[in-house]
């Protein structure tokens, strides 16, 4: 069982980051800020 804990916890110590990372851009693109979408001259 603490092998179980072990690797839950140390999941969460990279996806946390992630994730924040993750939600800022999905809120920064939604916003108008960065568009990285294609575009037909």
């Amino acid at each position: 069982m603490s092998v179980l804990y072990f690797v839950v916890q140390q999941t969460m110590y990279f996806a946390i980051p992630l994730l924040i990372v993750a939600i800022g851009a999905m809120y920064s693109e939604r916003s108008g800020v960065i568009n990285i979408a294609w575009k037909e001259s």
